[in-house]
C-alpha cells in the first residue's frame, strides 16, 4: 500500500513539482495550497504525513483540527532560512533540497509519535 502525503504548497508550480516527484517515488500525494483545508482532511483521511510550506503552517497543522491533535509527523520545506531541527514530529527542510525532503519523509514514516509539541519550543 502507497503512502498518502499531504502535500501544503501556496506556489502552484512547486505544488505540483512536489506531486510528481512524490508520485515518481511510488507515494500518494493529496496536494493544497492551504494548511487549513489539509487539516479540514484529517476528519475523512489520516495520511502518513504532510510536508508543509512554512512553520505558519506546520503549527496549524501539528495543533490539529481544535477536537484533537494532528497525530501525524510534518516536514517543512521552505525557503525560510530556519536551521534544519528534527524532532518526533517536526523537521524542517531548506527549498530545494529535494533529498534532504525525501529522507525525511521517509524517517518521519516510521516514528512513533509522542506526546503533542508546540512548534515554538521546536525553533528555540
Amino acid at each position: 500500500m502507497r503512502q498518502t502525503v499531504f502535500v501544503v504548497e501556496n506556489d502552484p508550480e512547486v505544488r505540483a513539482a512536489l506531486g510528481e516527484l512524490l508520485e515518481d517515488e511510488g507515494m500518494r500525494p493529496v496536494l493544497f495550497r492551504e494548511a487549513d483545508e489539509a487539516v479540514s482532511s484529517l476528519a475523512d483521511e489520516r495520511p502518513s504525513l504532510c510536508v508543509v510550506d512554512g512553520i505558519g503552517g506546520a503549527e496549524m497543522f501539528l495543533a490539529g483540527d481544535g477536537e484533537r491533535p494532528a497525530d501525524v509527523p510534518v516536514v517543512v520545506f521552505t525557503s525560510w532560512k530556519v536551521a534544519g531541527r528534527a524532532r518526533d514530529r517536526l523537521v524542517v527542510v531548506d527549498k530545494p533540497d529535494v533529498a534532504g525532503l525525501l529522507a525525511s519523509i521517509e524517517t518521519l514514516a516510521r516514528r512513533r509519535l509522542p506526546a503533542p509539541l508546540k512548534v515554538l519550543d521546536l525553533i528555540r
